[in-house]
């Protein structure tokens, strides 16, 4: 397996270029992660309406990896539903944890390619962390459960 592999386009962009890292103004939901192992910490904003997540963003810093998942998951959040969310982030941990599950069926296919673009990661265990720790953070802050959450804790 070649690093190349790991870092894809649409990762490297998103890395660079991060979207929607920025503190939203207004938010009624937010909650801290981390990720010691690799020092990798996000603060994922919401603002939701009516089971509606109206808006999302983050602060933090981390590896590529970690930026650049929270950048495609807020891009892929925003604006779903609390269940559409759920669908993604249950899709997307799956993923990480190469298991199979239906969730995919529910997904669009722009959704379904950015989230796929980090499928290479399962063959580097020590990464898995640093893409799934945002999209956890987001799940604790949606359900408005934790302010904070130590990446570990969730094996």
């Amino acid at each position: 397996m070649n690093t190349k592999d790991l870092y894809q386009d649409l990762i490297l962009d998103h890395a660079t270029n991060p979207k929607n890292k920025i503190k939203l103004n207004y938010y009624n939901k937010d909650t801290e992660g981390f990720n010691r192992l690799c020092g990798d910490s996000v603060h994922i904003f919401v603002h939701s309406k009516n089971n509606i997540i109206d808006d999302i963003s983050f602060l933090g810093n981390g590896c590529a990896i970690c930026i650049a998942s929270t950048s495609v998951m807020t891009q892929a959040l925003k604006g779903k539903s609390e269940k559409d969310a759920f669908t993604l982030i249950n899709y997307f941990l799956d993923l990480m944890k190469k298991q199979n599950n239906d969730e995919h069926l529910k997904i669009d296919n722009v959704e379904y390619n950015a989230l796929n673009a980090f499928k290479s990661i399962v063959n580097f265990p020590m990464r898995i962390n640093c893409a799934t720790l945002s999209w956890i953070t987001a799940e604790a802050t949606i359900r408005n459960k934790n302010k904070q959450i130590n990446i570990e804790d969730y094996k």
